[in-house]
């Protein structure tokens, strides 16, 4: 079972690193309140103790979320100074790090952006794992050589 998630959204020379907390009695997961915005071409030991706080901060069994309750996507909108969830889509890719316990590592899958209606869709045929006790440095660079399968 996934217990925790973070996404890695490489757009405009930022990677906006977002904690996907929450899985819900519904089994949804949405983006928590918790993101960091990064240069992309930041420092590896910088990018996976990012990414590795996202982590940290993704819950499960929280309370389903209102439909229309999109603070945090709003909020990484505005920091990001994108107008729409349709333009922040726009020449995004995306990476997510899974942490399943049926798994001995980290999952690291790059994405297909299928635009804003679908969203990214896992290209699982390059999935790589990463040892959870792996250095943020390591994390990073998995993650960093799965954006080279992100479409």
């Amino acid at each position: 079972m996934i217990r925790h998630m973070a996404h890695i959204t490489l757009r405009g020379g930022k990677l906006a690193v977002s904690s996907w907390s929450s899985r819900t009695g519904r089994g949804i997961w949405f983006m928590n309140e918790h993101f960091s915005i990064l240069d992309s071409d930041v420092d590896d030991h910088t990018a996976g103790a990012a990414i590795a706080e996202a982590l940290k901060n993704s819950r499960i069994g929280v309370s389903d979320p209102a439909p229309e309750d999109n603070a945090s996507m709003k909020a990484l909108l505005k920091t990001l100074k994108v107008r729409s969830f349709n333009a922040y889509m726009k020449g995004a890719t995306e990476v997510a790090v899974l942490d399943d316990d049926e798994r001995d590592g980290l999952r690291v899958i790059p994405a297909e952006n299928a635009g804003p209606r679908t969203g990214f869709l896992e290209l699982l045929d390059h999935e790589r794992e990463v040892a959870r006790d792996a250095s943020p440095a390591t994390l990073a660079r998995h993650v960093r050589q799965a954006f080279e399968h992100a479409i």
